[in-house]
């Protein structure tokens, strides 16, 4: 064995602890799991049993709503990963999991993310919970929060007076 080989071999464990540390580093938990579940927004009947199977039935939790959907976050039976559940209807229904920021997009065209504690929320993004985000529609629908905050989105600055800015 050459002592380059040598050196890549006891190199290795290192490599493989760093690598695992930081995807357990980049893995935080989520704030909004930590939360009483609601009684007075269960997941609807008409959800497909398929769409939640993977999940900790025990960890879902409402979060708000945004453009008449309902959302939910819930841990997958993998331990880092997290998932978005929206509801708008029995048709238009999304289950997004994944670990770290993660994104999913519905079929009615809006975006869903969640964002682990400590993490930057995506740009574009408005929050309806301490880590559910959704790219604000087109239209302008407003959001609301677990704890029955309503988001407005705005136009940016000509939405401000003071700005200037007119439009």
């Amino acid at each position: 064995m050459t002592t380059s080989m040598k050196l890549t071999m006891s190199l290795l464990p290192l490599a493989l602890i760093l690598v695992t540390s930081g995807c357990a580093s980049a893995s935080t938990g989520l704030a909004d799991l930590e939360q009483a579940p609601t009684v007075d927004h269960p997941l609807p009947a008409e959800l497909p049993s398929y769409a939640t199977e993977d999940l900790d039935r025990e960890s879902i939790r409402w979060v708000g709503e945004h453009h008449g959907a309902d959302l939910w976050v819930a841990s997958h039976q993998d331990d880092d990963t997290s998932c978005v559940i929206a509801y708008p209807d029995a048709d238009d229904w999304i289950v997004g999991c994944g670990g770290g920021v993660t994104r999913a997009a519905g079929p009615d065209g809006i975006t869903y993310s969640i964002v682990p504690d400590g993490m930057r929320a995506p740009d574009g993004f408005v929050a309806v919970s301490k880590n559910v985000f959704v790219a604000l529609s087109p239209d302008h629908h407003h959001t609301r929060s677990r704890e029955g905050t309503t988001v407005e989105p705005s136009n940016g600055p000509a939405d401000d007076p003071s700005s200037g800015v007119t439009g």
